[in-house]
């Protein structure tokens, strides 16, 4: 099973994120279905199906803040070919919470490889908070004709599951931890 931590986005704020990108954004690549949107905070890709329960005892101890995320640049990244939005400026509790569930993976991963007699892998990748309008954009593309502007209400992450189906990917919520308020 492929999972991740994000942060997750409530259907309104998706529906009002479609809208705008339908309006402003010149289409490019492969368009994200709407209920696909979200914000990732640590990708950990395949795992087996017992680290699930590991990982969410590992999850059940971060202690997170809610906070508000304001959505309002555009970016590329040339490889693997994404358009999206995010923010300007990184909140520190985004921030702690990103590497919070980079730790909590990290932890299941030791102690899985341990058991395997492996070394864990290492992720060396800095943080880059954002959410996916396209993927496959060969080229950049053109600069929305009005800026992004939402703002997202954080609080809590979810672990998704990453389902294949016909027409692409679906990402199921396999839970969710509140934040503190």
């Amino acid at each position: 099973m492929r999972v991740f931590f994000a942060l997750d986005i409530s259907p309104p704020l998706q529906d009002a994120i479609a809208r705008w990108r339908a309006r402003a954004v010149a289409a490019a690549g492969r368009a994200v279905r709407p209920g696909n949107f979200h914000i990732t905070l640590h990708f950990l890709g395949d795992i087996a199906p017992r680290q699930l329960d590991l990982l969410c005892a590992e999850a059940e101890r971060i202690r997170a803040d809610a906070f508000d995320l304001r959505l309002d640049q555009c970016g590329w990244f040339p490889r693997p070919g994404i358009f999206h939005i995010c923010p300007g400026d990184i909140p520190a509790p985004l921030a702690e919470l990103a590497a919070a569930t980079r730790k909590a993976a990290r932890n299941v991963e030791r102690q899985s490889a341990r058991q395997a007699g492996a070394a864990a892998p290492k992720s060396r990748k800095p943080y880059a908070p954002h959410l996916t309008l396209f993927r496959l954009c060969r080229v950049r593309p053109p600069l929305p004709t009005a800026r992004p502007d939402f703002t997202v209400a954080c609080d809590g992450f979810t672990l998704f599951e990453s389902v294949a189906v016909a027409d692409g990917v679906r990402y199921q919520p396999l839970q969710h931890w509140r934040a503190q308020a």
